[in-house]
């Protein structure tokens, strides 16, 4: 179909994943024509050079790819800069630009910027992610 994008996650394993699941509903429900792939990356190389032939709009990445796929960007914001990972890239003219969305959420958290009054939170998951949020 014409005009659709495309958008995706990269990691391994990703057939878990649910965000295709999550991403085309709120594709449907807003009107937005585009779809959602998981892909599972063993050679991140391949993966890159597909993604871009493929033309992507963006994609999320996963572990183990978040570290290395700093290596095949043209722009890096600060926060991927500063905490050597990356969770978030958009395409743009065939370059990659990367951001850390979990560094992001996690400084408005600790700021105060999101409201915390009566309401508990739980950092929960494997301590390779909370380290790429929360270090360096």
């Amino acid at each position: 179909m014409q005009g659709r994008k495309i958008f995706g996650i990269i990691g391994y394993p990703v057939s878990h994943s649910l965000s295709p699941a999550m991403h085309h509903a709120a594709f449907e429900a807003t009107g937005i024509n585009a779809v959602y792939v998981a892909l599972e990356v063993k050679d991140l190389q391949d993966a890159v050079k597909f993604i871009k032939d493929a033309n992507f709009s963006g994609f999320n990445i996963t572990m183990p790819c978040k570290e290395d796929i700093l290596k095949y960007a043209k722009v890096k914001s600060k926060e991927v800069m500063a905490i050597g990972a990356a969770n978030t890239a958009i395409l743009r003219g065939g370059k990659i630009y990367l951001y850390n969305t979990d560094y992001l959420a996690a400084k408005k958290l600790i700021s105060g910027k999101i409201d915390r009054r009566e309401k508990r939170r739980l950092c929960w998951g494997p301590a390779e992610p909370q380290r790429q949020s929360f270090t360096r």
